[in-house]
């Protein structure tokens, strides 16, 4: 009977989390791309989700330094867009959107000193 409640709890979780997963996929910028410039960071959702009044996060990770900058703390998800402008270090990144249930995660984009 405890195995079957600790099941039972697990997928009720699981179900709960799931369903407010917004986010289907972090698209890549197209690079390399330079700093002080505006780039276009674009996102899918997931079919049949209400994004409207919701948010993310937007981060950048350092490939070889492994520091994490915020760009955005509070990225307006429905419109599935936003514009950046680039203030990082040159360098080799890895984008982060976060719909507060899971990390998605771009391919690499390279920054550049202008």
């Amino acid at each position: 009977m405890n195995r079957f409640i600790a099941w039972l709890t697990f997928f009720i979780v699981y179900i709960i989390l799931s369903s407010a997963q917004i986010v289907d996929e972090l698209n890549t910028p197209i690079g390399p791309i330079s700093q002080n410039t505006k780039v276009t960071v674009t996102w899918t959702l997931l079919p049949d989700k209400d994004a409207n009044n919701k948010y993310g996060q937007l981060s950048a990770t350092n490939l070889y330094k492994t520091d994490v900058t915020i760009i955005d703390s509070k990225v307006p998800l429905a419109p599935k867009s936003y514009t950046w402008e680039v203030s990082l270090q040159a360098g080799e990144y890895i984008l982060g959107l976060d719909d507060g249930t899971e990390l998605k995660q771009s391919g690499e984009v390279e920054v550049r000193a202008p």
